[in-house]
């Protein structure tokens, strides 16, 4: 049998039985010594008995079993006392701390509601054994004393429902415990499940992506070849199947090169280094300053924070889709303005990317952070659905957050925000 207590106490039951051994035998044999000293040999047997009652009971304990050393316990220590009531002394003081104690004890030691009556019926009819027994010695009937053992009797059936109420209700908190641990651990073992199935879903993808890239190119390459080589001899329809071939091969090499790039993000280190996203931005718009002249947008930079902890190129990655993104999908109404905007909050750089484009349906939200995901035909805007997922992976690699606010026909505002302490949690 396990000594240890079950899950419904807080305290190991082994660990407060060696101590309450422990302290037993200690106080009964400095008892016994004091009482040779002083030539009181009645109390003497009171304190023999219990050292006696102590030894069994962790022999018990110690080899044979948990059980029967805790009832040896909490009996063994009714009785010296009954014995000392009936044949030694009637001043003894001890019984009136003692019953309502192992009373305590023995709603701490036993589970079950047979074993706590039990010792409330020993504890009253010791008690009630202990008050007669003073009465004994006087003459006339104590009816004060009769008053206080009253008392004694009552603080004990108080003991015993305080006791049973205060189980109840750790029973119950415990019980919740149990059924919120359970549930933690069937989340665990799902979340382990999902994380073997992704990192073989990633290794599948890394070389699957690099076994695919030798024949695409033989493809693609050998196709060219045999349309140069039949130019002159193939009809306009046939050149057109040739140019649907090279397209193909083309797009699924974009496609496995995006992958490629998605699994190696997966599992290189971030080089972090701190910067200024405001000296940032500027070297990334003027790189899109053809682009933004063309689509006739309107760019608004509001305050940023000075500087920044994270990886500069991935950084940059994530504002540069998100911008493409915005000049992407404007709306034929009006002009596009984008407005780009960053603040620092309670421990976390926050940007913002808003424009006042297509905007997304609520529903779509999450769907366009997967990858290859798209909501529109490839004949409306090209793209492989990419450039979002992509810019998932790069913040939370870091540790961040990102998510959109969007109204259909208004506009989308894309945030993402990184930890300031961002060197200690990739850490």
């Amino acid at each position: 049998m396990n000594p240890k207590s079950n899950k419904e106490h807080t305290i190991d039951r082994g660990k407060l039985y060696y101590f309450l051994i422990w302290t037993s035998i200690g106080a009964s044999v400095t008892i016994m010594l004091s009482q040779i000293y002083f030539g009181n040999f009645h109390v003497f047997i009171v304190a023999f008995f219990l050292f006696v009652n102590y030894i069994i009971s962790f022999l018990s304990y110690k080899y044979y079993n948990v059980k029967l050393a805790y009832h040896l316990y909490l009996i063994g220590n009714f009785i010296p006392y009954n014995l000392a009531t009936l044949f030694f002394t009637t001043n003894l003081i001890a019984p009136i701390l003692v019953y309502p104690l192992l009373l305590l004890l023995s709603f701490y030691y036993f589970d079950t509601r047979k074993e706590h009556i039990m010792y409330l019926l020993l504890c009253l009819v010791s008690e009630f054994y202990f008050v007669f027994g003073l009465n004994a010695g006087i003459d006339s009937i104590d009816y004060a004393l009769i008053i206080n053992g009253g008392f004694l009797i009552m603080y004990t059936v108080t003991t015993y429902l305080m006791s049973g109420i205060y189980l109840g209700k750790l029973r119950e908190t415990n019980q919740d415990l149990i059924e919120s641990k359970d549930f933690i651990n069937k989340q665990n073992v799902e979340l382990q499940r999902y994380i073997d199935k992704n990192m073989q879903l990633e290794n599948f993808s890394y070389l699957a992506s690099h076994e695919l890239q030798t024949p695409l190119n033989n493809i693609s390459n050998f196709s060219n070849l045999l349309a140069k080589k039949l130019q002159n001899q193939i009809s306009s329809s046939d050149q057109e199947l040739f140019k649907f071939i090279s397209e193909g091969t083309e797009n699924m090499q974009v496609l496995i090169k995006s992958m490629l790039k998605y699994n190696i993000l997966s599992n290189d280190e971030l080089t972090l280094s701190s910067f200024t996203p405001k000296v940032l931005l500027d070297e990334l718009l003027y790189n899109f300053n053809d682009r933004i002249i063309a689509e006739k947008a309107i760019i608004e930079v509001k305050e940023l924070p000075k500087t920044v902890i994270a990886d500069k190129a991935l950084f940059k990655q994530v504002v540069s889709n998100l911008i493409t993104n915005a000049l992407k999908f404007k709306s034929p109404d009006r002009t596009l303005v984008i407005k780009i905007s960053g603040k620092e909050q309670n421990g976390f750089c926050e940007f913002s990317v808003s424009d006042n484009g297509l905007g997304i349906n609520k529903e779509y939200f999450d769907r366009i952070f997967l990858m290859f995901k798209k909501l529109h035909n490839k004949e409306e805007y090209d793209g492989l659905g990419f450039g979002l997922a992509f810019s998932k992976k790069i913040i939370e690699k870091h540790n961040g957050r990102i998510w959109v606010d969007s109204i259909a026909g208004k506009g989308s505002t894309f945030h993402f925000k990184l930890p300031r302490n961002i060197m200690k949690k990739v850490a």
